[in-house]
């Protein structure tokens, strides 16, 4: 037997507001970190409006959809009920809708930037993540305005939009969570190369768990989109359970990557490094030992957490007599 629509709202509504509870404790940690670089570090402010958008749309994501479940269940019978949550071109499922698709929208623009920043703000490699998050808005708001002002239209005959939507979407996020990926691995694999056999390595770091970290995230991410392409093309109500815990999902993963990352930052405060704030300065020193000399070559490697940013400072090459120091 097929879920019913106002079951399947009120499954929403419980799921929604777990997922919400733990997003705002993430949220007040994660905010907490950004905030820390202010007194040790240069702040951020797009992660911090960032982060306070997404606390904003899904507090009135869970306010709007209480609403609407208190408006179906007390004073209306079964029928009138489900009649009542079928009914699409009530401004309350217009507001739901712009919200969820909103949030999605400032997750994609989160990911698209973190690319930009990490590939030396590199216009050219966010082309397409840009486009597909553009031509994600375009669909999402065009089925609103649809369901809002075309009296003959129904919610099956905006699936092809809806599934553009989310599989522009799913490409945005897959797109722009592989450049971050690939770019950081790139980095490291570069630096570890340095590091050749004979050499000593004073401060080393991986930054290979932060490439766990963004895959991590970007797969979570990747698998709820598919799921609600897959419950979006079979037609059941289990899409609004989907939608529900959509805007606190978001959330979460984007605190998580703070959070992860400065933990992982704080376990390795023991190696010679700097940690400011949500940023770590990990200075690398390799020393080649010849018969008459001594070579040293600096490394600065910077990874600021709360940004997915990632600067390789140019290295100094001193030869110096073998009496020196270094």
């Amino acid at each position: 037997m097929a879920i019913q629509v106002d079951v399947a709202e009120l499954a929403g509504l419980i799921v929604e507001g777990c997922l919400y509870g733990g997003f705002m404790v993430l949220f007040f940690i994660s905010f907490h970190t950004l905030l820390k670089r202010k007194k040790r570090s240069k702040l951020n402010p797009a992660m911090i409006v960032a982060a306070v958008t997404m606390a904003i749309l899904a507090t009135c994501q869970i306010i709007v959809d209480t609403v609407n479940i208190f408006w179906a269940f007390i004073p209306l019978t079964r029928e009138e009920r489900i009649l009542f949550l079928l009914d699409v071109t009530r401004p309350i499922f217009a507001a739901k809708h712009a919200i969820y698709f909103t949030m999605m929208l400032v997750g994609d623009a989160i990911v698209t930037h973190r690319a930009f920043v990490v590939w030396d703000r590199n216009y050219w490699v966010i082309i397409v993540p840009a486009i597909c998050s553009l031509g994600s808005a375009v669909c999402a708001y065009q089925t609103i305005f649809a369901v809002r002002h075309i009296a003959t239209t129904t919610i099956a005959a905006q699936a092809s939009w809806g599934i553009a939507l989310f599989s522009l979407s799913l490409a945005a996020n897959s797109i722009s969570t592989s450049l971050i990926a690939c770019k950081i691995w790139t980095h490291d694999k570069k630096t570890r190369r340095i590091f050749s056999h004979g050499t000593t390595i004073a401060g080393g770091q991986s930054l290979m768990p932060v490439v766990r970290v963004i895959a991590e995230s970007g797969a979570v991410n990747a698998a709820y989109l598919l799921a609600y392409l897959i419950v979006l093309v079979k037609g059941t109500h289990a899409l609004e359970i989907m939608a529900g815990i959509s805007t606190p999902l978001i959330g979460i993963l984007f605190g998580t990557v703070i959070i992860r990352a400065t933990m992982y930052s704080q376990n390795n405060s023991s190696m010679q490094s700097t940690i400011r704030g949500t940023a770590v300065s990990i200075p690398m020193v390799v020393q080649n030992q010849a018969q008459h000399n001594q070579t040293a070559v600096r490394v600065n490697v910077e990874y600021d957490w709360s940004d997915d940013t990632l600067d390789f400072q140019n290295g100094r090459k001193i030869a110096t007599s073998s009496n020196s120091s270094v």
